[in-house]
């Protein structure tokens, strides 16, 4: 058998519970001094890291316009990337071929 629930309710329960977890005491204008390092926090240059610039830059790449734009140049860029490489690999094969066709010393790869 369980032990009956205690009662919340109970106000000698309460104030033994408060008599065991006392809440202490703020120092003297704790709060001003608080929001006054957040203030002075924020007013710091962000230059002091020596990542300000990689911070910047994140923050300004991250916005949607600029993220969909620089998604656009990226997808772009591969696409020119790939087609200047299928040129490649094309000119390279037609360079074996002629090769192949004119000199009776190369071998055809295998």
């Amino acid at each position: 058998m369980n032990p009956p629930a205690p009662n919340a309710d109970d106000p000698r329960l309460r104030a033994l519970l408060r008599a065991a977890h006392p809440s202490p005491t703020l120092p003297p204008h704790f709060q001003e001094n608080v929001w006054r390092r957040l203030e002075y926090a924020e007013r710091l240059p962000e230059a002091a890291s020596p990542f300000a610039w990689l911070n910047g830059f994140v923050r300004q790449v991250l916005r949607p316009a600029y993220a969909t734009a620089g998604l656009a140049a990226m997808m772009l860029a591969g696409a020119l990337l790939g087609i200047r490489d299928g040129e490649r690999q094309v000119h390279q094969a037609d360079q074996t071929r002629y090769v192949a066709a004119v000199s009776p010393f190369h071998r055809a790869a295998p």
